[in-house]
């Protein structure tokens, strides 16, 4: 039996190999832009965090978010919204780790978002803070705020930052993730949060 080799042109042959060529060209660029972006991400998120409304003002924080203590500081932000059960979970973890590493090296600031989901209730809203009684501040996100921050499409999402700023850690609130994986604890954050001091 005669086997013969079919010879392809080399046109055909990249025309064959263009669109991986393509991709892994695009899965670079990707890499090195969000590379550089991630290097000034974190200053365009402090700056973000001065412009929300504050709906729980704290006595040593006026006028809104504005003057959030937020450099050469350990950074909690997370993103809520008071009809996820989860984020109740998650705000009594926040004040625990507060309590055992006090605020002098650690800003936590939640970020309200998707409050819209579930018909806008500010009753809701007013149970919700009363219930977590949340010790840090609490501000209204905005669409530019999920935006910002990577796009939040889950809560509860939290994000820490180093004292330069730069991200530590992230949490995402997985769909269908088991009763002990729906949000972070205070063992956890603790292990997160105090090397980073």
């Amino acid at each position: 039996m005669n086997k013969t080799m079919i010879k392809k042109p080399v046109n055909a042959v990249l025309f064959h190999t263009m669109p991986v060529l393509v991709f892994i060209l695009t899965l670079l660029l990707t890499s090195v832009t969000s590379t550089a972006e991630g290097a000034d991400l974190s200053t365009k998120l402090k700056d973000h965090l001065h412009t929300l409304d504050a709906l729980v003002p704290q006595d040593e924080i006026t006028d809104g978010g504005r003057n959030i203590p937020l450099d050469d500081r350990v950074v909690v932000v997370t993103f809520f919204a008071s009809w996820c059960p989860p984020c109740l979970k998650e705000f009594a973890a926040l004040n625990a780790v507060l309590k055992k590493v006090g605020q002098d090296n650690v800003t936590v600031v939640a970020v309200n978002v998707f409050e819209e989901f579930d018909n806008n209730d500010e009753t809701r809203m007013a149970n919700f803070l009363e219930t977590t009684k949340p010790e840090f501040l609490v501000l209204k996100g905005t669409d530019l705020s999920r935006e910002l921050y990577g796009n939040i499409k889950r809560i509860p999402t939290l994000l820490i930052f180093d004292r330069a700023g730069d991200l530590a850690f992230n949490f995402i609130h997985a769909k269908g993730a088991a009763a002990g994986d729906q949000a972070v604890d205070d063992e956890e954050l603790l292990n997160v949060i105090q090397p980073l001091l």
